[in-house]
């Protein structure tokens, strides 16, 4: 069986046992959203080994041992139990191609081998989860077994719609709700990153106590300062004409770790953004550009405070920053607080 966590009922994560009483011998986690694979084999856990059993959970590291330890491992018979659950991280089996300095194709089919034995007559008792962080080569015989035998589920970073409706089910599960601008902000702050996503849903859960509504005034309030998200605080304030918290804002991003090129760049893709406004409606403008909606209703708004000519201006002014930054023209960060001089000198 083979589950992608997109194509999942509204993008939430339900896992097949949640659903069934059936628990196979062997799962295989695997993609690029940790997080979700994480939950997984928490729940499964929950679901499988009753509470507080830490005898027959067993944690392997897949680099570290041999494709012997591993099957050896799931054959153990539980201890004082009737089941026990091996989870192996960095499981090599899957890999698309061996890495270098590490194993040759010969070993990794030699443990392909091992496995697919272990496979064809698996331990009743033993509920096997090797899990890899990334992409997995779906030709290996190990990976057909696994989806012969087992369940193979992909944790793809989740997007759009699946997104909304997994930051709502986190907040829903804390007896939260948010406004629609409030998500949409959170989501420009945090993009797709869960990890960060499900810490700024706790401590807004914990900011309103017995709330339930989340604004996005609270958002704002309580939502950790990313880049893209103070660089949009640091045009706001450009657009304002308050030169003096624009620069402390820039500071702020400089003493974070923050370097100058990169919010160089994308202070020059949000006044391009501006540019486009300026001859599209905002709700074009998102799927034009591809930006999420309230990012080119920011982008609108901004807008109306500049002339045409301002932001040709800018943009030129950008450039010649550019060309400074990478011809080591002067100190980056200098260099970086000039061109916002210049901002509010061309914006009166």
């Amino acid at each position: 069986m083979v589950i992608n966590n997109q194509t999942r009922a509204k993008g939430l994560p339900v896992f097949p046992w949640e659903t069934s009483e059936k628990i196979f011998p062997v799962y295989l986690f695997y993609g690029e959203e940790q997080y979700m694979v994480k939950q997984a084999l928490n729940s499964l856990r929950n679901f499988f080994l009753p509470e507080e059993d830490e005898w027959n959970y067993e944690l392997l590291d897949g680099k570290d041992i041999s494709s012997d330890s591993i099957v050896n491992a799931a054959n153990t018979m539980p201890f004082w139990g009737d089941r026990k659950m091996v989870v192996v991280n960095n499981s090599d089996l899957f890999q698309a191609k061996p890495a270098q300095g590490e194993t040759s194709e010969a070993e990794v089919g030699a443990k392909n081998d091992r496995f697919l034995v272990y496979l064809a007559d698996p331990n009743p008792r033993t509920c096997l989860v090797l899990v890899v962080s990334g992409k997995v080569d779906t030709r290996r015989k190990a990976y057909k077994a696994v989806e012969k035998r087992g369940v193979a589920i992909e944790f793809a970073p989740l997007k759009g719609k699946a997104l909304q409706d997994w930051v709502n089910r986190e907040a829903a599960n804390r007896g939260k709700i948010f406004d629609s601008q409030a998500l949409d902000y959170l989501l420009i702050c945090g993009g797709n990153n869960l990890s960060l996503l499900a810490a700024e849903i706790a401590k807004i859960s914990d900011y309103l106590g017995d709330g339930t509504r989340i604004t996005l005034q609270v958002v704002q309030t309580i939502a950790a300062a990313t880049q893209e998200a103070g660089i949009f605080q640091l045009i706001d304030a450009v657009a304002e004409k308050q030169i003096g918290k624009g620069i402390r804002l820039l500071r702020e991003m400089f003493t974070l770790g923050e370097q100058p090129v990169p919010i160089a760049l994308m202070l020059a893709r949000q006044f391009r953004l501006m540019l486009a406004a300026k001859s599209t409606k905002a709700e074009n403008l998102a799927g034009i550009l591809h930006v999420h909606p309230y990012a080119a209703q920011k982008a609108a708004a901004q807008a109306r405070n500049f002339s045409e000519r301002q932001l040709k201006n800018i943009l030129q002014d950008f450039l010649r920053l550019d060309v400074a930054l990478k011809n080591g023209k002067g100190p980056p960060h200098v260099l970086l607080e000039a061109a916002l001089l210049r901002l509010a000198i061309d914006k009166q």
